[in-house]
Formats: structure tokens, sequence, C-alpha cells
């Protein structure tokens, strides 16, 4: 999916002429896809354990947990990673 994505949008980025960073874009949006997915991957396996070890109905909690850490730090990852590319 991430290949994909990056793909096109290095795609759509050559076809803005003065654009010099068309590769470099569809590079940021791959790693950050693939690192997103990755970190979605570890923290729906950690969160059920960690509320599970801390007595907390793991079905219940979960839910909401994974939505926001993965939102957020998927953001953070993906800014963190085009000022860090990019810029």
């Amino acid at each position: 999916m991430g290949l994909v994505a990056g793909s096109v949008a290095s795609l759509v980025a050559i076809l803005f002429p003065g654009n010099t960073t068309p590769l470099l874009l569809g590079l940021v949006i791959f790693l950050a896809m693939v690192g997103n997915l990755g970190l979605a991957g570890l923290l729906g396996a950690a969160i059920p354990l960690v509320l599970r070890a801390l007595g907390r109905d793991p079905a219940l909690g979960s839910n909401i947990l994974l939505t926001a850490f993965t939102d957020s730090l998927g953001y953070l990852l993906l800014l963190g990673l085009g000022m860090i590319i990019i810029l």
C-alpha cells in the first residue's frame, strides 16, 4: 500500500512543472505509511496486553487507544519524515 501510494504521489508531483522533489515526496509517503502500519501492528498487540495486565477489559479499551495512538503518531511520523527528508 505504501509503495502504491508513494508511486502515485511521485507521478502526480512529476506532472507539476517546477517541482524538484517528486521522488522525495513519494519516499516520504512510502516510509510514513510503512512506519504507520508497523506501529499499528505493534500497538495492536501491546495495548490489549497492557490493559489486561492492569486488570481492565482489553476489548473495551483497545479500540479508542489504538485509534488515538495510531492517528497521532502516524501524523507526527509523516510530518517528521517530511521535515527530515525534504528540508
